[in-house]
């Protein structure tokens, strides 16, 4: 079963309207790191954790596969943003003050004993060709995130102009009686940043909710 079926919300949202989201927790690849994500860091992080998920994905392809493994496309990049330890109040545009989490769904088959051994392959042919991200994938974990209540609105055009989208689902919340709970936000990834325009740019912005 495709993420895209069991997790819709994750792939499409609406830019004029604010949904409210109840998630289960769900299963996450995730590597933490802080600074600009315009850095090398940063790129380093997202190289590993992709890295990481498609030999999750290709460890189907031929004998050996996993009990319970099913066909499926990697999910979609998310990132959970808010600022580092010291930081003084939240100003997204002061990136070297971000502190970031990225992080993929994973599928269910994969358990602590699957994770170590597909980790471990993933080092190794990191180590033989790419020296940016086989630090970054000595950092990744694998656990359960995300549970809660969520509002959540469809961000279109540059990450610059974010703040814009931000105020106009906080001022729907507020209208509806919801609370952010915290700074902290999550950003979901629907395009690349490499193959697509500025202007045309899709993310998912979602908060948490308070109780």
């Amino acid at each position: 079963m495709e993420f895209k079926q069991t997790d819709p919300f994750d792939y499409k949202g609406s830019a004029t309207r604010v949904d409210i989201l109840d998630l289960p927790p769900r299963l996450f690849a995730s590597i933490e790191g802080e600074g600009d994500p315009n850095g090398e860091a940063f790129a380093g992080a997202v190289g590993a954790l992709y890295a990481y998920s498609y030999t999750v994905r290709m460890s189907g392809k031929g004998a050996g596969a996993p009990a319970g493994w099913f066909p499926y496309v990697v999910g979609v990049l998310q990132g959970r943003w808010t600022i580092r330890e010291g930081a003084t109040g939240f100003d997204p545009s002061k990136k070297s003050d971000l502190a970031w989490t990225i992080m993929i769904r994973q599928p269910t088959f994969l358990d602590a004993s699957l994770h170590a051994t597909f980790l471990d392959k993933a080092i190794r042919k990191a180590r033989a060709k790419d020296g940016v991200a086989m630090p970054w994938l000595e950092k990744l974990q694998l656990g359960l995130r995300e549970g809660g209540r969520y509002a959540q609105i469809l961000h279109q055009g540059p990450y610059d102009d974010e703040p814009a989208t931000f105020a106009r689902m906080e001022q729907e919340l507020s209208t509806r009686g919801e609370r952010r709970e915290g700074l902290h936000h999550w950003e979901l990834y629907l395009t690349d940043p490499n193959r697509s325009s500025p202007e045309k740019m899709r993310t998912l912005l979602r908060v948490a909710l308070g109780t």
